[in-house]
This record gives structure tokens, C-alpha cells and sequence, in this order.
């Protein structure tokens, strides 16, 4: 999961794909993807990033979960 620093002004046409990785939501300013981990190195990263800027903060559900029990 991601977080934007802002919502974006226009949320592009979903799933935005890259190889493994896709965009499959944005609500607000979270993003859901999906990816499959390659060796081509982080393709998910490239993805938000390509789609909305570096502005942004991403963690594993397992770091979200862990957040969510403290």
C-alpha cells in the first residue's frame, strides 16, 4: 500500500500496469497495487513512481498489520 502526500488531481484509468506490478485502486491519497516480485528489481516502485512522482510512502500489508496491532 502507498501514500500520497496529496490526492492526485486526476486518478488514471485502472489497472496501470508495468511487467508484475499493476495499480489497482486509488482512494484519495492511497494507492492499492499488486505485483509479483521479478528480477528486474522492484517494478512496483517504478510504477507508482512513473504514475505519480516520488512524493510518496509505501509499505508491505505485513508493516501494515503490525502498525494496526500496536
Amino acid at each position: 500500500m502507498s501514500f500520497l502526500r496529496d490526492a492526485p488531481q486526476v486518478v488514471p484509468k485502472l489497472p496501470v500496469v508495468l511487467e508484475d506490478a499493476q495499480i489497482v485502486n486509488v482512494i484519495g491519497r492511497e494507492v492499492f497495487c499488486s505485483y509479483v516480485p521479478g528480477d528486474t528489481g522492484p517494478a512496483f516502485m517504478r510504477l507508482i513512481e512513473k504514475t505519480f512522482g516520488s512524493d510518496i510512502t509505501t509499505r508491505t500489508w505485513e508493516s501494515m498489520r503490525k502498525c494496526a496491532a500496536a
